[in-house]
This record gives structure tokens, sequence and C-alpha cells, in this order.
């Protein structure tokens, strides 16, 4: 799977380098899934059905996302404790989405 070298953080695009230094196979998986991290919705093509909301100057942020699509899943070892992390397929940067979300 490619990474791209770049990408956008936060909502002044922004951007950090990517650097991918070890990583095993990836899975593409489409199913119902919840993702522990932080994300923007933004950036999410998908509607979330249940999600956390973090109230936050200049854009909100959400934890706890549950939804049913496409997503990546990566397994990786953090002290000898097996971690999983799931992103959703198709993220992108969508800014005129904000007033559907929370309206």
């Amino acid at each position: 799977m490619r990474h791209p070298r770049w990408v956008r953080m936060g909502k002044w695009m922004a951007k950090a380098r990517v650097d991918v230094l070890a990583q095993e196979v990836g899975q593409m998986r489409q199913r119902k899934q919840s993702m522990s991290g932080v994300l923007n919705p933004l950036d999410l093509v998908q509607t979330p059905e249940n999600c956390n909301i973090v109230a936050m100057a200049p854009a909100s942020l959400i934890t706890n996302v549950f939804s049913t699509g496409s997503y990546y899943e990566f397994d990786y070892d953090e002290g000898g404790r097996k971690r999983t992390i799931r992103l959703p397929m198709e993220m992108s940067y969508r800014p005129g989405r904000n007033a559907r979300l929370f309206a």
C-alpha cells in the first residue's frame, strides 16, 4: 500500500511529512466497525452512525466512531502489546460537510 509523503493536518491546511518505518501488511475490510482514534468529521465520506464530539476551536473532532463501510486495518506491536488501527477509506478534505454533520 502506498502512503502519501505529506498529509493535511488541521483546518488551515498545515501539513506533516509521513515516514513509514515498518509495517505489516494492512487489510482492507468492509463491515460495521469502531475506531478509537481521533478523526476530523470534515474528512469522512460517510456520516458516522455514532460518535463522541470533542468540541474545540476552530473545528470539532470526533472519537469512538462507529460506522459501516470500508476501512483499512493495521496491526502493530507497542511495547509487547498488540494494537490495531482502523482508518476509513476514501477520507478527503471536505469543508462543506460541517453544517450537515452538526446541524
